[in-house]
């Protein structure tokens, strides 16, 4: 059904108490495979996305997103810091980038792959959000990856 959509340009994969739309138990490796077909897209939103359940294979995952896609927005992603910077640098066009917690608590910080690299750099021509940000390291990672904010 998504292939009748081509006009899509924004997605929000959201936890929450309705029923209609995509919810982050939904949004995996096998569901996925039927968003090639959305190929403009803009607006990108998932709550709860799980970076670690898409390794190693994730550029091919998100590869149709990432030409299009110029607003991202993570609320609350899994995985570790290195994880969640080679998402984002997966990005070319990024114009804003959101990273949202509602809690977050340092003692859950996974294990950093050290060999994970961004294979770009945003250029975040507009925003950077940060909510509840907590998430030891990750601050400074970001500042790095983007030159100063």
């Amino acid at each position: 059904m998504l292939g009748l959509l081509p006009l899509v340009q924004s997605i929000r994969i959201c936890r929450g108490g309705n029923k209609v739309g995509f919810s982050p138990e939904l949004f995996n490796r096998r569901t996925l495979r039927q968003f090639p077909a959305l190929t403009d897209i803009r607006t990108l939103w998932i709550d709860d996305l799980d970076i670690p359940s898409f390794m190693p294979m994730i550029q091919r995952y998100f590869g149709h997103f990432l030409p299009t896609v110029d607003y991202l927005t993570l609320k609350e992603p899994k995985g570790s810091r290195r994880q969640i910077i080679y998402f984002f640098g997966l990005f070319q066009h990024l114009e804003d980038l959101r990273l949202l917690y509602d809690r977050a608590d340092p003692r859950d910080e996974p294990a950093d792959d050290l060999s994970l690299i961004p294979p770009s750099v945003p250029p975040l021509r507009g925003w950077l959000w940060l909510c509840n940000f907590t998430r030891v390291g990750l601050l400074k990672d970001m500042i790095d990856l983007f030159g100063g904010i």
